[in-house]
């Protein structure tokens, strides 16, 4: 609250807030601040005055884990910002207590002070209730696309890898494990991935997975095979805020592609990508998270930016280098009722490092779908019937050098289930352009001019290719962890080969509650 601004009640208690946490930062615990309303109806104006007492400083006599039957003392004090002999600081009681929830291990975290025979010095109860963190699914599902499928799921977000072979399920260790498959009529998928958040016990999370995909789906022309792994490593810049919000990361991923049974009417960019191709990358990340919660964020924001490079002196047959941006924005637009706006942006660059390394079919960047633009899909060609965005040639989707994507929702929870379920309503918007660094959005038609050598050179194209979808959605938590179901309708603005107007219906099943 400042001298002449309007007087509002939440402004007047979002001041009591900072003075508390100014003084609770000094481990002042039980700081009183009250207020003084004297209104001048001669002015219109309002004097607003501020006691406060202070009361005892605190400092942390030592620190007491209560309630975690299975999972590690050293997984719940890592994520406390505290140490005993320290100053009591409130705001990082506050800061640890969330970090806890953000595991996602407890299905209750409450931290309290509780007092010691020592003046001034009191004792921090963190005290936590376990929950299943396990998951079994199985699955199966039908599509125009896919024909029959079937999936099965295993993971364990509280994984210990140590007790791999005293125990089953190996847990309590703070880890994660996860595998998935999956087998239909045209694909095959299999991936494994394990994280360990704490690398030789020391801030550095470590990530490695392996993966195969084979599929006969993604285009009438060619079927494809890739498989491959990853491994990175990537660590927070700092403990104290705001270098705490930040992270830094690199990631290498060896990987096979091989596109095969190429059809003879193929177009000539997809026959270009035929055969074998070993791809190996290095990826850096830089990432600053400043949201109040990783599960459901109803406030703060979320920026990561990627470089990759792929060939040179990491070998490989594949030469190509990729930049990604992406921004997001959480808001309460109503407290009370805890209705929240959500807000995502997405930019994407792709090219060779040469004149002569076209991007294969498999880098090149497309738009939508589920985390993309809803309302459209990216292995389907006419955006009539709600199918990718961005260039085409035979009417199939062949990606680009240039992606622009943006998301936004509002959601709230049902009245009566309003722990259990939200509901949702968004709108997504984007483009792909042919050529890297090309931000006008243009709509391209099925034509496209080529090489001698067969690599393209150009789409015919004009502006106004900036595709809209519009929908509603579910979120919900049933135990096993949040799922969300979106119905999104493609909006067809400045597309004049079509008109515009509403396409098809698309259908989305994801995990998790937000973007």
């Amino acid at each position: 609250m400042q001298e002449g601004e309007i007087y509002a009640v939440n402004s007047l208690q979002a001041s009591i807030e900072t003075l508390q946490d100014k003084y609770g930062r000094r481990g002042f615990r039980e700081v009183r601040v009250q207020t003084r309303i004297t209104p001048n109806v001669e002015t219109g104006r309002i004097d607003v005055g501020f006691s406060i007492v202070e009361g005892e400083k605190y400092y942390v006599d030592k620190i007491e884990i209560q309630g975690n039957t299975l999972t590690k003392d050293k997984v719940i004090r890592r994520e406390i910002d505290l140490a005993p002999g320290e100053v009591f600081d409130t705001v990082r009681e506050r800061s640890s207590k969330r970090k806890i929830e953000g595991l996602n291990y407890f299905s209750k975290v409450e931290t309290y002070a509780e007092e010691t025979d020592v003046p001034n010095r009191q004792k921090l109860i963190v005290k936590v209730e376990e929950k299943p963190t396990g998951e079994v699914s199985f699955g199966a599902g039908f599509s125009s696309v896919e024909l029959l499928t079937g999936n099965i799921t295993l993971a364990e977000k509280n994984f210990d890898l140590g007790k791999i072979f005293e125990t089953f399920p190996p847990k309590g260790g703070g880890q994660k494990a996860r595998m998935q498959a999956s087998v239909g009529f045209r694909s095959q998928n299999l991936n494994l991935a394990f994280t360990e958040p704490w690398f030789l016990d020391k801030p550095i999370r470590l990530d490695a997975s392996g993966y195969y995909n084979g599929a006969s789906y993604l285009s009438e022309f060619y079927n494809q095979q890739n498989y491959g792994a990853s491994i990175g490593l990537s660590r927070r810049l700092g403990d104290d805020y705001p270098l705490n919000r930040w992270s830094a990361g690199v990631t290498y991923r060896p990987e096979f592609y091989n596109i095969f049974d190429v059809q003879s009417d193929a177009p000539p960019y997809m026959a270009a990508s035929a055969g074998d191709t070993f791809k190996s990358s290095l990826r850096g990340s830089i990432v600053y998270d400043g949201r109040d919660s990783y599960m459901l964020a109803r406030h703060g924001q979320y920026f990561e930016f990627g470089a990759e490079g792929a060939g040179g002196p990491l070998l490989g047959t594949e030469n190509i280098w990729k930049i990604k941006a992406e921004y997001r924005f959480y808001y309460p637009l109503w407290k009370e009722k805890d209705v929240i706006f959500s807000a995502r942006a997405l930019v994407g660059l792709v090219d060779g490092f040469s004149s002569t390394q076209y991007v294969p079919i498999w880098d090149q960047l497309f738009a939508g779908g589920s985390g993309s633009v809803r309302g459209f899909d990216p292995s389907l060609g006419s955006t009539v019937n709600g199918g990718s965005v961005g260039p085409k040639q035979n009417g199939q989707p062949v990606g680009g050098g240039t992606q622009g994507v943006y998301q936004t929702e509002i959601t709230a929870p049902f009245p009566i289930l309003e722990n259990r379920v939200r509901w949702a309503v968004f709108c997504d918007g984007g483009f792909v352009n042919e050529n890297v660094l090309d931000f006008q959005p243009k709509t391209y038609n099925n034509t496209q001019s080529m090489n001698v050598n067969g690599t393209p050179t150009s789409y015919q194209a004009v502006n106004g290719g900036f595709q809209i979808g519009v929908g509603v959605g579910v979120r919900m938590d049933i135990g096993i962890g949040p799922m969300k179901f979106d119905v999104g309708f493609p909006v067809m603005t400045g597309d004049p080969n079509n008109g515009g107007g509403l396409g098809a219906v698309k259908l989305y099943f994801d995990g998790g509650y937000q973007f």
